[in-house]
């Protein structure tokens, strides 16, 4: 497969310490990948490093299948990004601003600057000086200006700046646009892991320069805590152990741990199963007279993944 983005053991110091030890980082054409880290943990130097705006101490850095050091005109014409705050003329207006941002480009269309500006919602304020805009209509304009060349590669460092809820949900729907139905790859990094969560197909986490782990959000969530917990809400909590527990006897592999229980405080059955077990679960415990009235799955989230592989933190960026 060829990445949007393919970064090969990158090494990065400043002066005699360490930033960067060696880090892999992929991103596959239409998918969204989160990065996170603690502060400190070399996110943002990073970025920077895959931008060009720092240079590396070893390691190689493709986009595209280009490598930045050879072709990095090339390759940066196929990537666009926030990076902290975007450099803006603030006197100017934020049409005016893309205009001459597109003249930076070979391969802007004709009717490409209203297209962004409608994407982003700036249609209404795109005519007026950017001194007058909010910090939220700057993040929405540096987007649009990321997006005028139709980049194959997206890097956004912490876009929901500034937003409110509204601004970060129709980011979140015009990134998940531009990823699974335009087919760019999207490298986002945020502190709100919730909407992280909500956002991201993969993640990958840095913690002192090392990505410690990368994976679905599923895969990392079962790292951390096994198969999802499902409760079983039924009439006979204790012969509905019994036959669940005879479930798994009968069907995984022998020295295999999960077991059924019952919760004291609500009397619902707790197993450990994988989503698909639990049809010929339900069958079992129904054929035998149980009434079942729901069955819920307990899923844990990206922030309990992070702390958990992590070890905490004070502070998540």
């Amino acid at each position: 497969m060829e990445y949007v983005l393919d970064v090969k053991n990158v090494t990065k110091y400043f002066g005699k310490r360490r930033i960067l030890n060696g880090i892999n980082l992929q991103v596959r054409p239409g998918e969204v990948m989160g990065f996170i880290g603690p502060n400190g943990a070399g996110k943002t130097t990073a970025i920077k490093v895959i931008l060009g705006f720092l240079s590396d101490d070893g390691g190689e850095i493709s986009i595209c299948g280009l490598n930045v050091k050879a072709d990095y005109e090339k390759a940066m014409g196929l990537v666009g990004g926030i990076v902290e705050n975007p450099d803006m003329y603030k006197q100017f207006s934020g049409r005016l601003n893309l205009e001459m941002y597109a003249r930076t480009h070979d391969n802007v269309p004709e009717g490409r600057i209203d297209e962004v500006t409608a994407m982003v919602g700036l249609e209404n304020r795109i005519n007026d000086k950017v001194k007058k805009y909010s910090l939220g209509m700057k993040q929405r304009l540096g987007l649009a200006m990321s997006m005028l060349h139709k980049p194959r590669l997206l890097i956004l460092d912490e876009p929901t700046n500034g937003l409110d809820p509204a601004g970060i949900k129709e980011l979140r729907d015009i990134i998940l646009h531009l990823a699974h139905d335009e087919g760019v790859g999207v490298l986002i990094s945020s502190h709100q892991l919730a909407e992280m969560q909500n956002l991201c197909d993969r993640a990958s986490i840095i913690v002192n320069g090392d990505i410690v782990a990368e994976d679905t959000l599923d895969a990392l969530n079962f790292r951390v805590n096994g198969e999802p917990t499902h409760t079983f809400d039924v009439d006979d909590p204790m012969a509905s152990i019994k036959i669940i527990n005879d479930f798994f006897a009968e069907t995984e592999a022998e020295g295999a741990r999960h077991s059924a229980r019952c919760d004291a405080s609500t009397g619902s059955v707790i197993a450990a199963v994988d989503s698909a077990k639990i049809p010929e679960i339900v069958r079992r415990l129904a054929f035998a007279g149980v009434n079942i009235y729901g069955v819920k799955a307990s899923k844990s989230t990206l922030e309990d993944a992070f702390i958990a592989i992590t070890g905490g933190g004070n502070t998540i960026a």
